[in-house]
């Protein structure tokens, strides 16, 4: 009797903190949850950027290697895997390699999804006829300034950077959970 009571004990520990953890992360974590691949798509460059040399599957090829470094499974072609979309605005302030460049660069999380009015964080099963929407469940991003000679650096730095605080979110919600992606 007393061993079925520190079963009870254990399980209602065990499963009420596992609970707790998962609403303790914020939303754009708690999406991530059971993610177990996703597919890299760069935003195509304004001509002003081309111009610069630097090129989308430069970004495209650093952004995935970066994360299957890093533990995340990532695939081509697939329609249903959460996007992880990577889009550099910038305003180039002339042609010379001193002129000033401002840009932005963004990373989202993009996921198929249905809405709900539940509180629930399971996964829905979408009808053949209902069409899910494509919604950003995860962001970060980084403004810079910087000169003209400058920019392929910075580009691939701030890029780094955004992609680790994916990957620590990522790992966080999965590891939660077990192990990342399951």
């Amino acid at each position: 009797m007393r061993l079925l009571r520190m079963i009870v004990l254990v399980i209602a520990i065990w499963t009420g903190s596992a609970g707790s953890l998962l609403a303790a992360m914020g939303s754009a974590v708690r999406s991530l949850v059971g993610v177990r691949e996703v597919q890299v798509v760069v935003e195509d460059f304004n001509a002003a950027t081309q111009k610069t040399g630097l090129r989308k599957e430069q970004i495209q090829n650093a952004a995935e290697s970066y994360l299957a470094q890093h533990g995340v499974n990532v695939v081509r072609g697939s329609n249903r895997a959460p996007l992880i979309y990577v889009r550099l605005s910038s305003v180039i302030g002339g042609e010379s390699e001193r002129a000033p460049i401002s840009f932005y660069l963004n990373v989202q999380v993009k996921q198929l999804a249905r809405l709900a009015r539940t509180h629930s964080a399971q996964p829905v099963t979408l009808n053949a006829d209902e069409a899910p929407l494509l919604v950003t469940t995860w962001e970060d991003g980084a403004m810079v300034m910087l000169a003209r000679a400058e920019l392929h650096f910075y580009v691939q730095q701030v890029l780094v950077n955004l992609l680790a605080s994916f990957v620590q979110d990522y790992q966080q919600a999965n590891e939660a959970n077990g192990k990342p992606g399951e």
